[in-house]
């Protein structure tokens, strides 16, 4: 049976964890805990982002498939539309698709 004490000493280990591993306060350490941040590694990795923590973008399921179409539409003058929402996130995505 898993005590609520326990969980919350497993959540302070980690919280502390994250705290020696980024130099990031205990608050902003819980925060990272509550959205799933395993690891003080993981966190540091959040926190300092480069381009061989992406993971492969062909491990999408229809990728391979969509690139072949895109480049097909090129190759045929054909005019693709994109659309995207309006959070940062997905402008960020759309910009950057369309470029």
């Amino acid at each position: 049976m898993i005590k609520i004490r326990d969980i919350q000493n497993e959540q302070k280990n980690l919280t502390d964890e994250i705290v020696r591993a980024t130099g990031v306060s205990e608050r902003f350490a819980r925060l990272l805990v509550s959205r799933s941040v395993g690891s003080g590694r993981e966190a540091y990795d959040f926190l300092h982002p480069s381009a061989k923590n992406l993971s492969d973008p062909y491990s999408l399921r229809g990728m391979r498939e969509a690139v072949d179409r895109l480049h097909a539409a090129r190759e045929n003058g054909e005019t693709v539309v994109v659309y995207g929402d309006y959070d940062a996130d997905g402008i960020s995505a759309v910009t950057t698709l369309v470029r």
